[in-house]
């Protein structure tokens, strides 16, 4: 994710919508805020579901898989991060990643069956570029 893309508006859009977003101070906060993250995800697309109940079996499937992605965490990923030291705060990097992450979670209200696939696609490609942040930072350190 390009450093430029990311403001300090990311850390606070975060904020707006996830009151309690743990940012990536320590540790604990680190593994919080990867639940939070995937949590939100995760209740959106869960509703979405139930929404959407009568997909056909292939798409029903890869949302399902989606949904259950969310369940468990990119435990190499946060592996990777918890013994960093950030002595200048946080990369805004990882705050524009998590933001797309949740905005995309606030956008399963209005998805319809024919928009999922390509929502399904923008989603997977938004915690890829989570990890892909996050990567950038240990290769970094």
């Amino acid at each position: 994710m390009d450093e430029s893309f990311a403001t300090m508006d990311d850390l606070n859009y975060l904020r707006e919508h996830l009151p309690a977003y743990a940012d990536y101070a320590d540790q604990d906060a680190r593994h919080l805020v990867d639940k939070q993250v995937r949590a939100t995800m995760g209740e959106a697309l869960s509703v979405l579901r139930v929404r959407l109940a009568t997909l056909d079996r292939v798409l029903a499937e890869r949302l399902d898989d989606r949904i259950f992605a969310c369940e468990f965490g990119d435990q190499e990923g946060i592996r990777a991060i918890d013994h960093i030291a950030y002595p200048t705060g946080i990369p805004t990097s990882i705050h524009a990643a998590d933001r797309a992450i949740v905005a995309l979670a606030g956008q399963a209200a209005t998805i319809t069956a024919a928009a999922l696939p390509g929502y399904l696609d923008a989603i997977a490609a938004a915690f890829a570029a989570r990890r892909h942040a996050i990567d950038a930072l240990t290769s970094s350190a």
